[in-house]
């Protein structure tokens, strides 16, 4: 009996085991798949792009096309046809990015970036739809994947070390910037918003023990912009001072859920 009970306390285990190990391994395959689309493939298809990268925005691929004026076929016609033959046409959007590829790489190869992968870690706060995925290399920088949380695994958005998002169709964009939530770290019990990235800079405002705020993470710098919610700028606060969503009390998680994900 005991030999029994033994024996289910082990498979239980292991199951455990196993459903924490997967997650992590199926994000890192996500990415392992996108650097060596981005090193080796010299003609990537939209559809292995599509794999993983969520971008199945054919009407994107056929405005490429038209506007390098390699068809005679209206838009909604070769979109049609993109979306038929994903498997044939080369990627646009994969084109850009090796263009862009010192962005992604930051000089390092591709067996570094293997190491780096497998090193990584997901970063799950509050958002039921999207894992963050942290890849940091070498030189200090860190770059986000935003990654969805169905399976399989593909990227929805890459956050670069300045906090942008990268953007591939209007490099004037960056608007768009990562935000994640925090609440101070002060037992002072608040903390001053300067104006600008330093500490002499004029107090704009502050923040107060277990006040919800955003911030933007920031390669390369101890200062980094905060947000009163998640679309109101409000200054920048030192990064010492922030106390990240894995240290949140349980009532301050429960709030982010909801707020970001509506449960």
């Amino acid at each position: 009996m005991k030999k029994n009970i033994l024996f289910l306390i082990l498979i239980i285990s292991a199951t455990h085991l196993s459903c924490a190990i997967t997650p992590i391994n199926t994000y890192k395959g996500c990415i392992t798949e996108f650097y060596r689309l981005l090193f080796f493939n010299e003609k990537v298809t939209i559809a292995q792009l599509n794999n993983v990268f969520l971008h199945e925005n054919y009407n994107w691929e056929a405005d490429q096309l038209i506007n390098q004026g390699t068809s005679k076929l209206n838009k909604l016609q070769l979109s049609e046809l993109i979306e038929q033959n994903a498997n044939k046409y080369e990627s646009r959007l994969m084109q850009i990015m090796k263009n862009d590829k010192s962005l992604f790489i930051q000089n390092c190869n591709y067996e570094t970036i293997l190491n780096l992968i497998q090193k990584s870690k997901i970063i799950e706060e509050g958002d039921l739809l999207v894992t963050l995925f942290e890849l940091k290399f070498p030189n200090g920088n860190i770059i986000y994947f935003d990654i969805n949380t169905d399976t399989p695994k593909t990227i929805i958005d890459i956050w670069l070390p300045s906090g942008n998002m990268y953007v591939f169709d209007n490099k004037e964009s960056f608007l768009d910037k990562l935000r994640r939530p925090a609440i101070i770290n002060d037992k002072d019990g608040f903390t001053n918003i300067r104006k600008e990235a330093n500490a002499s800079s004029k107090i704009v405002g502050k923040f107060v023990t277990n006040e919800l705020f955003f911030y933007t993470p920031v390669s390369g710098t101890d200062w980094w912009p905060v947000y009163k919610n998640l679309t109101t700028p409000m200054g920048y606060i030192y990064k010492s001072k922030i106390t990240f969503y894995k240290n949140f009390p349980d009532s301050i998680k429960k709030k982010v859920i909801k707020m970001r994900s509506g449960c």
